[in-house]
């Protein structure tokens, strides 16, 4: 199965072909390591040996969480076992919810504009407009102009007949269908705000979108981005 997002960037996560989606986690190498988000307690063990098949665990350094839903957060506690040296970075608010999992850990605070050095490779926290619980932070690896979109330019379903890691045909319309039902409150937002927040998004110039469940979007990004702005 196809895991190179990037040079020494790895999709880590699970696909569910009956579902015709999955859950994404990816891992980052360079000088220091960084796993962005873990997926749910159901799949931990098929992340985690993702993971073992790319590093040992021990060497993992940080693990990012996008925001604390169980789906991105719920392998925490198993992976820490092994990855006892691992820091956790998260928003502020993620930091007061992750706790509720039952998770034993030191939350490093990060906000928009926190950089975490890697060594080649930088991350950058980025504000969202996109949001269904408030803790969410976009990461921005800027090397390789990855953009990480928690539950962002997802997909339910998988738009190819077989598992590809990026999509290979219009997405146009999962994309409409998936962000409607995801972020309903949309309908309601400021659509200007929304509007600016999107365009702040395509001046980033990302080169992959990395979303955490459907297919990477590496194609008409800047299509996608005013689809979101007009779901």
């Amino acid at each position: 199965m196809e895991n190179k997002v990037a040079e020494n960037v790895y999709w880590v996560g699970v696909y569910f072909k009956e579902k015709g989606s999955g859950v994404n986690a990816f891992l980052i190498k360079d000088d220091k390591t960084a796993l962005i988000d873990t997926g749910p307690p159901i799949t931990q063990e098929l992340v985690i040996n993702n993971i073992k098949n790319i590093i040992d665990l021990e060497n993992l350094d940080y693990i990012v969480l996008t925001h604390a839903e169980v789906d991105h957060c719920g392998a925490l506690g198993k992976i820490l076992q092994d990855a006892k040296n691992s820091k956790v970075c998260t928003s502020e608010i993620g930091a007061m919810l992750v706790p509720i999992y039952g998770f034993q850990a030191e939350m490093n605070i990060v906000k928009p504009g926190d950089v975490l050095n890697l060594g080649e490779k930088t991350l950058r926290f980025i504000s969202t407009p996109l949001v269904d619980t408030w803790d969410t932070l976009f990461v921005f690896e800027e090397m390789n102009r990855i953009l990480f979109t928690a539950d962002a330019f997802g997909t339910f379903g998988q738009p190819n007949k077989d598992w590809k890691l990026f999509a290979q045909e219009d997405i146009t319309d999962a994309l409409k269908v998936y962000n409607a039902i995801k972020f309903p409150w949309i309908k309601v937002a400021s659509k200007d705000k929304i509007k600016k927040a999107i365009e702040d998004i395509k001046a980033l110039k990302p080169n992959i979108i990395a979303p955490g469940h459907g297919p990477l979007i590496r194609e008409n990004i800047d299509k996608c981005c005013d689809i979101l702005a007009e779901v």
